[in-house]
């Protein structure tokens, strides 16, 4: 989630009384009896998800096109069980009702791990699971999206919240400023272990603490169809989040270190987990669009976001064409599907039907998958469902007469 986005305390209001809260476990199986809407589709019939070139397809080679929202809150810090709650299973009803057939689902680093090497995996059992179950009873794929936002709770000085993302006891021996934002985001990405000390056997670099952490989460869904992908890592950055210079060399950023670091992870989650396709995000930064080392490896997928930009549209259709042009050219390049991991627009802008429409049509003509940000029980204007849960209707309208073409 960028910057553009984040959401004032002072202005969120989610409403959940009455909404009620089931707690599903799910039990790691896949049956024939997951029939929802999306066609009949059955997760077992399905199978696991790959990558196959260009396209995403089912175990017997069938593309499928995953079209849907994301559906933020378990990654946010700072706000209880606010948004938590939030998520109930009418939720997943409705958007199968309109279509969709993909949640990419943020959680956060700093909740899994919230000491160093002890894992809660009661954080995924009461919330990530209860999803997967949700999900599957109504025939929608989950992707596990690993975000991060403001890079750590540690980080409050922007804006007086707390960001997502790393957890604090790794990095919080950095001043709770956008310099020390800045450093701790180049000692990651320079090797180093918590707080900038040095790496040993007995003091993992923050790398590999991230690999072993989503080698955890790896193996708790290894047998889980409804999951479609694994998306590695969230916006990754190296500036600060009020835009003060980065301490690392960006050309280096872009062209080494972020290649080697979502190799060094897709290689240790493919020792515990074979079948899931992981999906990679360019570094959030200008200057590496200009790159073209990709990730080299077998059932990985591209998933960029916003191309074309965030806020307001012009009606520059052409612009939009060519963005998403680049986008499918350099996953053409290197043999892998696109998919776009977010994108949208407030409801508030008055381009908005037009640019649902244009940008939609687009990724439709060139078979991109995607997930609006996002879904929502929100007073944030980018989500499709209110904070009295009601739909924003130019958003909903406009969605649905995208999912609609043929």
């Amino acid at each position: 989630m960028k910057a553009e986005k984040r959401i004032p305390l002072a202005i969120l209001l989610i409403i959940i009384g009455g909404l009620g809260v089931f707690l599903i476990v799910m039990d790691g199986s896949s049956s024939d009896s997951n029939i929802g809407y999306n066609g009949g589709l059955t997760f077992a019939n399905r199978g696991f998800l790959k990558s196959e070139g260009t396209r995403i397809v089912d175990k017997s080679g069938n593309d499928l096109l995953l079209r849907g929202a994301n559906f933020f809150g378990y990654e946010v810090t700072g706000y209880g069980s606010l948004f938590r709650d939030a998520h109930v299973e009418a939720d997943y009803q409705r958007m199968a009702s309109w279509g969709f057939n993909v949640v990419r689902l943020p959680i956060a680093w700093n909740f899994i791990e919230p000491q160093p090497n002890i894992y809660d995996d009661s954080y995924l059992a009461n919330y990530v699971d209860r999803d997967i179950a949700w999900a599957k009873r109504y025939g929608i794929y989950i992707i596990i999206d690993m975000h991060q936002t403001y890079w750590s709770p540690h980080f409050t000085y922007y804006e007086g919240t707390p960001g997502n993302g790393l957890p604090s006891w790794a990095v919080s021996g950095y001043p709770n400023t956008s310099e020390g934002e800045a450093r701790s985001k180049a000692d990651f990405w320079g090797g180093k272990a918590p707080n900038g000390t040095s790496p040993s056997d007995n003091n993992p670099s923050m790398i590999d603490r991230f690999m072993q952490m989503w080698k955890h989460v790896a193996t708790r869904y290894n047998n889980e169809a409804t999951v479609a992908a694994y998306d590695l890592f969230n916006e990754p950055w190296i500036n600060s989040v009020d835009g003060k210079a980065g301490y690392y060399d960006i050309d280096k950023f872009c062209t080494v270190a972020l290649p080697a670091f979502y190799e060094r992870v897709v290689d240790g989650i493919r020792t515990v987990d074979t079948h899931h396709m992981i999906l990679w995000e360019p570094a959030a930064h200008p200057v590496c669009s200009k790159i073209t080392q990709r990730l080299d490896r077998p059932n990985v997928a591209y998933s960029p976001h916003y191309p074309g930009g965030l806020g307001g549209y012009d009606g520059d259709k052409t612009g939009l064409s060519n963005a998403v042009g680049a986008i499918v050219r350099f996953a053409n390049d290197s043999g892998q599907p696109v998919f776009i991991g977010e994108w949208g627009i407030s409801d508030d802008e008055t381009s908005a039907a037009q640019y649902i429409r244009d940008l939609g049509d687009i990724m439709h003509n060139n078979g991109l998958g995607w997930a609006w940000w996002t879904y929502g029980r929100t007073s944030f204007e980018m989500g499709l469902i209110d904070e009295h849960g009601a739909e924003r209707s130019i958003l909903v309208t406009n969605l649905l007469w995208v999912l609609n073409q043929q």
